[in-house]
């Protein structure tokens, strides 16, 4: 297999379901989130919809791969390949209007990650990466910082959030 070939399939794909996302973003119904387990676990019809056109490709793409998505969708292959999909990481994000949100695909090969994507939907950027190759963001190689001292770096970091509600008011606290 061709993973060069199947990463240019997946990133004109991601590009292409990123453009539903963005088009939908812009007339997004409220009423129509669902909440999938905790308060804090909020799900709409673009993560459906998107993740539907995702697994309905990377079927052809890669036919007889499994799939393991997060709305659900979760096929044994008849191959060694399977599909890892999240197709509106950053829900939450979306559905309040703060534009970092993105798409993240990964394949295994016999449970072991041989392709990487990241679609930043807002950015138009793309992170991807094959196995023992360099990671590239819209085609440029990406590499790690050359910093080596803690106090001279730059950290970021996501912690999750939890909604607790007080009585008399609602507050976030991660």
């Amino acid at each position: 297999m061709n993973l060069a070939l199947l990463e240019k399939d997946v990133i004109t794909l991601c590009e292409e379901v990123s453009e539903f996302m963005s088009k939908e973003s812009e007339n997004f119904d409220l009423s129509k989130i669902e909440q999938k387990g905790s308060f804090s676990n909020l799900v709409s019809y673009v993560d459906k919809e998107s993740e539907k056109r995702l697994v309905a490709r990377l079927s052809k793409l890669l036919p007889g791969s499994g799939f393991l998505a997060e709305e659900g969708t979760e096929t044994k292959g008849t191959n060694d390949y399977r599909w890892i999909i999240d197709p509106l990481d950053g829900t939450t994000n979306y559905l309040h209007g703060l534009p970092i949100y993105a798409i993240s695909i990964g394949l295994q090969r016999s449970d072991k990650t041989v392709l990487g994507i990241v679609y930043d939907v807002s950015n138009r950027a793309c992170y991807h990466a094959i196995e023992n190759q360099p990671a590239y963001c819209n085609q440029k190689e990406i590499r790690i910082s050359p910093i080596t001292k803690m106090e001279e770096s730059l950290l970021a970091t996501g912690f999750p959030y939890y909604h607790h509600f007080d009585k008399k008011i609602t507050t976030w606290r991660s």
